[in-house]
């Protein structure tokens, strides 16, 4: 009885263990790489993309200035038409978040 005890805890803690780890990170992949020209607007990349290959929505997307950031005279914006997406700059740290509308996850 005790040996039946402790091989289904085992398979429980195996099972839950496994699907534990189902959550695979996005793949992140973008193109341009052009320096940076102080006082001028200008695209840091011509284009990215972000595929996860075990999610169809996430909650939030965050885009933020690495180095040399300088409040006030940096800022990140996303152009284009995005009908369900939403945008909100944060001045103080640099970074750039990307939502569904209201916040909720976002198709993106």
């Amino acid at each position: 009885m005790i040996r039946l005890i402790n091989i289904l805890f085992y398979f429980i803690l195996s099972v839950n263990f496994i699907y534990a780890q189902d959550n695979q990170p996005p793949v992140i992949s973008s193109e341009g790489d052009d320096i940076y020209c102080p006082l001028t607007q200008q695209n840091i990349t011509t284009s990215f993309n972000i595929e996860d290959p075990d999610d169809t929505t996430m909650d939030a997307l965050y885009i933020q200035v690495s180095t040399g950031y300088i409040s006030g005279e940096d800022q990140l914006i996303l152009t284009g038409t995005h009908p369900n997406i939403a945008t909100s700059w944060n001045t103080v740290e640099g970074k750039l978040e990307i939502t569904g509308p209201g916040g909720n996850p976002a198709n993106i």
